[in-house]
């Protein structure tokens, strides 16, 4: 899952453990592509050059029987990777997008502004999640979507989807050897975000797909 990852920060003591050559090439793809006065991250446009140094990403991991990376910007860079590695296999966890932008919110400096920026969050995670179940619904047999707390509350079942799914054993100690229970926040105190109704109800009717969708 790479050997150089994103450690410890505000709002993740134990490290997000998203592979940081990912996350730069990524980033700097995104960087260039965004707009002028443009706040939420979209597909960006993709080039030759940057084709090329994402063979190169994957060319340097092939030697591992075994490999993957987390990067929650892989969302809008789905079709690149797929036309590269089109065997791989997608997880897409689902978090409720209130409960997002509350983490954002408490990991990110906005200062006295802060309520500002709930509902830039919100955008964010539409976009995020409609590129993860459109290409799930199309391709169900490489790709799982799994809702967060649904999982948290049946470990066993989490574990038995993903085995199945990656043709690959995990065990139930694994999971509990990882998970922290005070490490995630999985109720919202009242009034808690501050998010516009229209860009709420989008957020709500996507998640309620992804909750359809989910194997757990």
């Amino acid at each position: 899952m790479g050997d150089d990852l994103v450690g410890p920060g505000v709002g993740n003591e134990f490290g997000h453990c998203e592979d940081l050559t990912f996350v730069r090439f990524h980033q700097k793809v995104l960087n260039r592509s965004r707009k002028p006065g443009a706040l939420v991250d979209t597909v960006p446009a993709i080039t030759e050059n940057d084709r090329v140094r994402a063979r190169r990403i994957l060319a340097e991991r092939c030697h591992k029987p075994l490999r993957g990376w987390k990067c929650p910007r892989t969302s809008l860079f789905i079709d690149l990777w797929h036309s590269l590695s089109p065997n791989a296999k997608w997880i897409f966890m689902v978090r409720h997008p209130c409960l997002v932008v509350d983490s954002l919110r408490r990991r990110d400096d906005q200062g006295p502004w802060w309520w500002k920026s709930d509902t830039i969050k919100v955008r964010t995670w539409c976009e995020y999640t409609r590129e993860c179940i459109e290409f799930a619904s199309v391709n169900p047999e490489k790709a799982i979507v799994i809702e967060l707390d649904r999982a948290l509350a049946r470990p066993a079942r989490l574990t038995a989807a993903l085995s199945e799914f990656l043709e690959h054993p995990i065990g139930n100690d694994l999971f509990r050897s990882l998970y922290q229970e005070s490490a995630i926040r999985r109720r919202l105190p009242l009034f808690s975000t501050f998010i516009l109704p229209l860009d709420y109800l989008r957020a709500m009717r996507l998640y309620s797909r992804a909750l359809s969708m989910s194997a757990i």
